[in-house]
Parts: C-alpha cells; sequence; structure tokens
C-alpha cells in the first residue's frame, strides 16, 4: 500500500523523536512546583519549559508492564542477575507511593511496554545491536533510559544497562530509570538534592524516591 507524501509527513511530525535523560543546574531547595516542572520538562524555575511534558495514558499507566528484552552475549551472569533484582525492587517501590501507576515485570517472549536491555557497548560506548532505534547508535556510561511520545503520550520506552554498570550502584540506577521512563525526561543537577532526589545528576547511591520524587509521581498521573 502506497502512502501519501502528505500523510508521511503528518505521521513522522506526529511520532516524535526519542528523548533521553538530560540536566539542569539550579541552586537550593526547589518548590513542588519548580521540582515537577524541572524533571517533566526541563524547566528552571520561572522558565519555560524546554521540552513537552509527556506521561502514559490512564489505563497503560495502570497496568504497565516491563520485561527483559535482549542479554547480549558477553553479559556478566552476576551483573545480570542483579539488574533484574533491582528493577523488581523498583517496581515494588514506584508502584507504593499511587495506585495510578501500577508496574509489573513480565515473562521473556512477551512485549511489554517497558522493554530492558543489558548491552555491551561498542567502541566509544555506543550501543549496537539491538534493533530499536530509540537505543541503536546512542552513547551509554552506566545505564540509559530513551522513550518515544505522540500528542504527550509516552507510546514505547526502554533501558539499557551496561556490562560496565558498577554492582554498587545497580539498585539505584534501577530506580532511577524507571523512573524516569514514566516521563520524567530531566535530571537534576543541584547538591541539595544529593540526599532528596533518585534523580540528582551527579551520584547515584539512594534507593528509595525522595518525598519531593513522590509527589511528582503523584501530580504526573493524577488523572
Amino acid at each position: 500500500m502506497r502512502i501519501g507524501i502528505a500523510a508521511l509527513t503528518v505521521f513522522i511530525l506526529c511520532l516524535e523523536k526519542a528523548a533521553l535523560a538530560e540536566d539542569v543546574t539550579t541552586d537550593g531547595i526547589l518548590s513542588d512546583r519548580d521540582f515537577y516542572r524541572l524533571i517533566s520538562c526541563g524547566a528552571s524555575p520561572g522558565m519555560p519549559c524546554q521540552k513537552a511534558h509527556k506521561r502514559w495514558d490512564a489505563d497503560t499507566a495502570k497496568s504497565l508492564t516491563v520485561g527483559l528484552r535482549q542479554v547480549q552475549a558477553g553479559y556478566p551472569p552476576l551483573l545480570d542477575e542483579l539488574v533484574l533484582i533491582g528493577l523488581l525492587e523498583a517496581i515494588e517501590e514506584i508502584n507504593r507511593v499511587t495506585s495510578n501507576v501500577q508496574l509489573s515485570w513480565v515473562l521473556d517472549g512477551s512485549e511489554p511496554d517497558i522493554d530492558i536491555y543489558l548491552v555491551i557497548p561498542q567502541e566509544g560506548r555506543t550501543i549496537r545491536g539491538t534493533g530499536t532505534r530509540m537505543l541503536d547508535g546512542a552513547k551509554i556510561a552506566n545505564a540509559i533510559v530513551v522513550s518515544n511520545r505522540r500528542h504527550g503520550q509516552i507510546t514505547e520506552a526502554a533501558i539499557a544497562f551496561s556490562h560496565r554498570l558498577d554492582v554498587s550502584d545497580v539498585n539505584s540506577i534501577a530506580l532511577e530509570d524507571l523512573f524516569q521512563a514514566l516521563g520524567f525526561i530531566y535530571d537534576i543537577d543541584n547538591p541539595a538534592y544529593l540526599t532528596r532526589s533518585i534523580v540528582y545528576e551527579k551520584d547515584s547511591f539512594l534507593e528509595r524516591l525522595g518525598e519531593q520524587d513522590i509527589r511528582a509521581l503523584k501530580t504526573k498521573y493524577a488523572y
């Protein structure tokens, strides 16, 4: 079937480019509103959004699935196990916050909403061989979360974990990236949030959501 040029153009415009987590620099403790806007759309206090807000639709959010899509050859078996345990704990942590977002782990062979990839980056820390345009060609240090959206709604998401990931950081990074896959696409670069937020940009040791993280999640998914 041929698709007209005009129709194809509309489709491409509707399917927005995959989003990667970025960071915004601020100082001091932010109000709940400013914190929410910063991690959701990249807005510094008093400034406009850098990108549009996005979230999963209400029906999907209440039964959001997470599952292992690929383990690349050579990925350390122990790290594989630790990442999966970390994700299960992250699911439990997010589920306790609000009934409007409920996640579950699904078995291999399914088609989860949030795909998990355990990757061996190539030269320049480049991801190859996942078969998804959201990840292949992207740069990765420890982990990366990407997602697509259409009209403000997330349509697909993926998280990749590098084989270079330090085992001591696994639980924190698993929670951070799963949280960001819900539509919080910006990290906060602000030393006041070192022990206050899972999306603090420069360190990864928290294994629970901070109070403002929780309020931000409830705000985003208050349908």
